[in-house]
């Protein structure tokens, strides 16, 4: 299982325990539906702006969202030369030869 924390997860677990829809988050905020699904789903990684309207909206410090913010914008960047690297090392050790 993995313990790995998303925002999106997160915006959408508080959403709800406000009882908001994704629709008038969408209203109150000036956007569509399909944006804050997007941000959700982790389609969508919002702008430090976004994240300040949502945190005041959904009740959470500003701080904490910026911050979880730039940590997926990282961790988006980051994940494919970690894949890469992983991929690299398990040929390497597929090539080696052990010793009879």
């Amino acid at each position: 299982m993995s313990m790995e924390f998303r925002l999106g997860d997160f915006i959408a677990e508080r959403r709800k325990e406000l009882g908001l829809t994704q629709r008038a988050i969408a209203i109150k905020l000036d956007v569509t539906t399909q944006h804050i699904s997007n941000i959700e789903t982790g389609r969508t990684v919002p702008s430090d702006g976004f994240c300040l309207k949502l945190a005041r909206l959904l009740k959470l410090q500003p701080e904490f969202m910026i911050l979880a913010n730039h940590r997926e914008r990282v961790s988006k960047q980051l994940r494919p030369y970690f894949t890469n690297a992983i991929v690299d090392c398990k040929r390497r050790i597929g090539e080696a030869k052990l010793p009879a």
